[in-house]
């Protein structure tokens, strides 16, 4: 869900959606739909249960899918 909410994010962000509207969808529906709570949670779950590698697995995919994601809704949105 974070890829997801990262990709949505940035199209908004390098789009020329007007202000309100990128706020009310950014920070409204992208806020519940990628929250860190689920993040932190899941890797605290992961870690709680001896299993580091998937622990570090799941904050690094997470960390550059998400920059990934950005990048190329850049890309879409910048040509």
């Amino acid at each position: 869900m974070n890829v997801i909410g990262s990709f949505i994010l940035a199209v908004l962000t390098f789009s020329s959606v007007e202000g309100s509207l990128r706020y009310m969808i950014s920070a409204g529906m992208l806020g519940s739909f990628t929250t860190f709570s689920t993040f932190a949670y899941e890797s605290f779950r992961l870690l709680d249960e001896g299993e580091n590698k998937y622990f570090l697995m799941n904050i690094g995919l997470n960390l550059l899918l998400c920059i990934l994601a950005v990048f190329l809704a850049h890309i879409l949105i910048s040509k």
